[in-house]
């Protein structure tokens, strides 16, 4: 575990400096998937003390995610009662335990595309607001790259419209996943590549 100070980045960083990235745009929509028969890490797995749900829903509340749709439809009881609290302690977190639910939340955002995480992936704040920058084209399931080397991170951005089969886009995300790709180191992942 390595733990960096907040805001400090070394003047010879590759990565763009906080001013110079354009801040996801507030009101962005997030439909997160924390749970599914095909994963054995449960939202419940703590990370650095952390249980994965709560990062996943914090990185999205920081990087200006404005509504954070939880899918609960696969969920067990101990994750269900994680993300109830979460969802009272956090604005914008609204739980669906139906596709009806789920649609009617992105559909009321007004947004017209929505940023989508599958379980047992953690983002940071700032593949986040990238995330809510890209624009896909209609029918489109795009792939967030995770920087310049690795074009996937098991993040996607869609259009709502095309959201509207929700099956078929944690179908997708299930598909990243299981993919046998090479990931980025953690050097990789403290040096911005």
């Amino acid at each position: 575990l390595a733990i960096y100070p907040r805001g400090v980045r070394p003047a010879d960083s590759p990565r763009p400096q906080p001013a110079d990235r354009t801040p996801a745009p507030r009101g962005a929509a997030l439909l997160y998937f924390p749970q599914d028969t095909s994963q054995n890490v449960p939202p419940t797995a703590r990370l650095a003390g952390l249980p994965l749900a709560e990062r996943v829903i914090r990185s999205a509340a920081r990087a200006g995610y404005s509504t954070i749709v939880v899918c609960t439809e696969n969920t067990d009881s101990r994750s269900a009662a994680l993300l109830r609290s979460l969802a009272g302690a956090i604005p914008g977190v609204l739980l669906a335990a139906a596709d009806e639910a789920a649609l009617t939340a992105l559909g009321a955002t007004g947004e017209p595309f929505v940023t989508a995480i599958g379980p047992g992936t953690v983002v940071s704040p700032a593949l986040l607001e990238m995330a809510a920058t890209i624009e896909p084209a209609p029918g489109e399931l795009r792939d967030v790259p995770a920087g310049g080397e690795w074009r996937q991170s098991g993040v996607l951005r869609v259009a709502i419209g095309d959201a509207t089969e929700l099956q078929a886009v944690a179908a997708a995300l299930r598909e990243r996943a299981g993919r046998d790709e090479l990931l980025p180191s953690g050097e990789d992942v403290a040096k911005g590549r």
